[in-house]
């Protein structure tokens, strides 16, 4: 795809990173091929993108790499998803420096939840509520919104600003988040027994254990 473009247009100029999944879940029901594929895709894709700015990019050009301003937060079950999004905001921090010897910017927008297609696609109107009554607006943003931080960032004017994750969010802070939320929701699909065996619990002396085993 890159040699197309520099092929018909003579150079390139912007790379955006923004292909990602967002499978959020409790962290003891993540099986190895899930992580995988979060990593492959969110954090991988970001390396192998820069890897080739590096190379075929143009000097003063610009890298933008989506992330997201759930990392700021704490949100049951996206531990794993904002760990792939964690790594993309520091492989641009320290990618900025390296690139910016041939004057090309690197930067992270971070959105927060954001109205488009698929958003509510298995969050349901409840939690799609909540997530909009964490912005100081009181609603989702739009994609437009984004898009309008990403052009801002591949323009002239933002040839100064490097190695920032730019959290476009709407003033996105955690307010009265349900405890379990994500938690909750799975284990409903689950029968109790499964439910037990994934839950830890507590004895009389302090001591952690998993339902099933004696504790020490």
């Amino acid at each position: 795809m890159v040699e197309a473009i520099v092929d018909r247009w003579g150079r390139w100029d912007i790379l955006v990173s923004n292909a990602a999944i967002a499978t959020t879940r409790p962290l003891v029901e993540f099986d190895e091929p899930s992580i995988d594929r979060l990593v492959a895709v969110n954090v991988k894709g970001v390396v192998w993108g820069m890897q080739l700015a590096a190379e075929l990019l143009a000097d003063g050009g610009r890298v933008i790499a989506i992330g997201s301003s759930t990392t700021g937060l704490v949100l049951p079950g996206y531990s794993v998803y904002d760990a792939t999004k964690a790594a993309v905001e520091q492989l641009v921090r320290i990618g900025a420096h390296e690139l910016g010897v041939r004057e090309i910017t690197a930067n992270v927008v971070a959105p927060g939840a954001t109205a488009t297609e698929t958003y509510a696609a298995g969050r349901g109107d409840e939690l799609v509520s909540k997530f909009a009554a964490m912005s100081a607006f009181g609603r989702l943003g739009t994609p437009d919104e984004i898009a309008d931080a990403v052009a801002f960032l591949a323009g002239d004017s933002a040839g100064w600003i490097t190695g920032q994750v730019i959290r476009v969010n709407g003033g996105n802070r955690l307010s009265e988040w349900p405890r379990g939320a994500i938690a909750d929701r799975s284990a409903a699909r689950r029968t109790e027994p499964e439910a037990r065996l994934r839950v830890a619990s507590v004895d009389r002396t302090g001591r952690r254990h998993r339902p099933g085993r004696r504790p020490c």
